[in-house]
């Protein structure tokens, strides 16, 4: 049988139904054309594909542009009028039997006018064809008359979605959602967690999850941290083995619920380097060490290992601190570079480095990965300084002057902490008093 699939679509959702979808009628022995309109057409790229020009919904972030999406699709209308026409006998030509949209309005109206059968999969059907308690508020006319008009009277309607409800129509079938292999395989844990999908780090996410103190795993960053289940970033440790975090203190691992007995800290990746940042945080050596000590008082059998480049713990007892760290809670310091992290069947951490103190490629597994945090200036410190008309060093941070590190380059606006270079909170709180000190000087007219 010879069979036409219809998809649009912007994301991963939409492409890897139909990738599923076009996989399993190909093994039966099926024909199949994919017409794709939008981004959706990267992953299926694979297939006999014709990238088609489709209609749009317009967004200013999450608020619909309506008279900006009816102006837009009417003039789209009126300019493809005759591609379309050119597709209908395109498709006359490749001969179908029925043909499957995904969403794809195009296709939809060309099964109707050459009177093929008219199959319609996704799980936007479940906004008209379900009796599931919805808001009923002006979004979801919208939405309900643009499936509508997207997909008219189709012959079959196939609803992914996760509740399996009777719908009381028998064109209507409603089929588990397809998942993406990444979230598939994330096998399950103790306890009740939250998957998160970010496709870059985004700290007001993570914030926001940390302070309802809901247990959450991240994918879709790539390797190592959101990939590997048991690598997590400083900040995210640091509420691990906090008592009133969400796993009260006892640190366990998130593949296997397991307790780590081998933990490793990696620092200095990025730092110094002309790929990524040229400065050094500074305050990464002692946060560490600190977590470490922390960690081993939850277990004293915990081995902990920092990889490093340089130790540059600068303050008063930072020195003597780290010290007593080696000494007294088995944390092991190795000078090295980091090359790659891989994990084993078990989901056990593999860290691939160069040993500096004698130039050996070697290799160690343990149980748990923690990245360090480092300090960046934050995403609107250009804009800021352009409101206040002050200048920023070579790294975007506020620039200073190297004696009075609370002056800017502009008269009466001061700065402190980490907003013109990285540092701990007690180097933040002193300067945060010098800048006070010089505000107050001038109201006061000295």
């Amino acid at each position: 049988m010879k069979i036409i699939y219809g998809v649009s679509g912007e994301g991963f959702g939409h492409s890897t139904r139909a990738d599923k979808v076009i996989k399993y009628l190909q093994g039966k022995g099926h024909e199949v054309l994919v017409l794709t309109y939008g981004q959706s057409f990267k992953p299926l790229s694979k297939f006999n594909i014709k990238r088609i020009d489709g209609v749009k919904i317009l967004y200013n972030k999450k608020t619909l542009l309506l008279g900006r999406t009816l102006i837009y699709n009417l003039a789209w209308f009126f300019r493809n009028l005759k591609n379309f026409n050119i597709l209908k006998e395109e498709i006359k030509r490749f001969n179908p039997s029925v043909i499957i949209t995904d969403m794809e309005p195009l296709t939809s109206r060309i099964a109707k006018s050459l009177k093929l059968p008219l199959i319609s999969l996704d799980n936007e059907h479940m906004l008209t064809h379900s009796n599931l308690k919805i808001k009923k508020n002006m979004n979801y006319y919208i939405a309900k008359m643009s499936i509508e008009n997207c997909v008219p009277n189709p012959d079959k309607i196939i609803a992914a979605h996760y509740h399996r409800i009777d719908v009381g129509n028998e064109n209507v079938k409603i089929v588990d959602p397809v998942l993406r292999d990444e979230i598939v395989n994330l096998r399950s844990v103790k306890g009740d967690f939250i998957l998160v999908y970010l496709t870059k780090p985004d700290e007001e996410i993570v914030n926001l999850l940390w302070n309802i103190n809901q247990s959450f795993i991240l994918y879709g960053l790539g390797e190592g941290y959101g990939k590997f289940r048991n690598v997590v970033s400083a900040l995210e440790f640091e509420r691990l083995e906090c008592a009133s975090g969400p796993q009260e203190g006892h640190i366990k691992r998130f593949s296997d619920g397991e307790t780590p007995k081998k933990i490793a800290f990696l620092q200095c990746i990025g730092s110094r380097s002309d790929r990524v940042e040229k400065y050094c945080s500074s305050i990464c050596c002692m946060y560490t060490t600190k977590e470490a000590m922390i960690a081993y008082e939850h277990d004293n059998e915990l081995e902990s290992y920092v990889f490093y480049i340089d130790m540059r713990a600068g303050g008063k007892g930072f020195q003597s601190f780290l010290r007593r760290g080696a000494a007294e809670y088995n944390i092991k310091y190795i000078k090295s570079k980091i090359a790659q992290i891989t994990v084993d069947q078990k989901e056990n951490p593999i860290i691939i480095y160069e040993d500096l103190d004698n130039g050996k490629i070697t290799q160690l597994k343990v149980d748990m990965v923690v990245l360090a945090t480092c300090i960046v200036p934050p995403q609107g410190i250009k804009n800021l300084a352009e409101v206040l008309g002050i200048e920023l060093n070579d790294y975007n941070f506020i620039k200073t002057t190297p004696f009075i590190p609370v002056e800017t380059s502009k008269n009466g606006i001061f700065t402190c902490g980490c907003v013109h270079e990285p540092m701990d909170i007690p180097r933040s709180v002193a300067e945060a008093s010098g800048a006070a000190a010089k505000a107050a000087e001038i109201i006061r007219g000295g």
